[in-house]
């Protein structure tokens, strides 16, 4: 694991306290190597902004707080300004994880740094494309990402059509000739809950991807916090 020191985690949070609560806690509860935890809130009004600062006056994270209108694009924007702009990473792996996943399991760190081996990223399938990564959890070399030029996390209009996050940085990598491996198993390393940064945009009985309501989803979380392992991950005090 020593090659795992120069470590950095970085999630965005938009109203999703509760989320982002179990996000942090399971990351402190199930990661054994050293690291460098970055959260940026994009202008959260649901209470996140005041424990996540808490957290940052205990040294347990970096806060970063944006101002911006709610949009699909700050997301991705938010893991650019880190990334590209904020100076707090200079080197290493990186891994980025929505505030909307957990870790599951102790050594999830070093069997994604395994499966990736020396490609440059490991992490989600991406739900679409199975040949891109998702950075619901994206392990990746840092100096490889600068060397194919800086490409952008976040939602981008290209040639008239609307990439989602993570497309545009996988597509960069692919067209340099770095490979992206999807792990294995990684819903049981790093569970996720896909829609929860963006269900948050839904009324009534609208359907988020023509697929659940915000009622369905609000079942579902009910069940997701009841899973014995997410409870005892909550219960954790920090």
């Amino acid at each position: 694991m020593s090659r795992m020191a120069n470590f950095a985690i970085i999630t965005v949070n938009y109203n999703t306290k509760e989320f982002v609560t179990l996000c942090i806690k399971s990351i402190y509860t199930n990661t054994e190597a050293p690291f460098k935890f970055i959260v940026v809130d994009n202008g959260s009004l649901d209470g996140s902004v005041k424990y996540l600062t808490e957290l940052m006056h205990r040294g347990k994270i970096i806060l970063i707080s944006r101002r911006v209108r709610p949009s699909a694009f700050e997301h991705g924007k938010a893991i650019d300004h880190v990334l590209y702009n904020s100076g707090l990473i200079k080197t290493g792996l990186v891994c980025t994880i929505d505030s909307d996943a957990y870790v599951a399991k102790k050594g999830w760190l070093t069997e994604l740094n395994k499966q990736r081996g020396n490609n440059f990223a490991a992490g989600y399938e991406h739900f679409r494309n199975a040949h891109y990564l998702h950075p619901a959890c994206m392990l990746f070399d840092y100096q490889t990402i600068l060397k194919i030029g800086r490409p952008s996390f976040a939602l981008t209009n290209k040639g008239g059509k609307f990439l989602d996050t993570g497309v545009v940085v996988s597509q960069t990598a692919l067209e340099n000739k770095c490979k992206l491996i999807g792990v294995r198993g990684i819903e049981k390393l790093v569970p996720h809950r896909w829609c929860a940064t963006r269900i948050l945009k839904l009324r009534g009985d609208d359907k988020l991807d023509g697929r659940i309501t915000k009622g369905e989803f609000d079942a579902e979380t009910r069940r997701w916090f009841s899973r014995p392992d997410v409870a005892k991950i909550m219960s954790i005090k920090l």
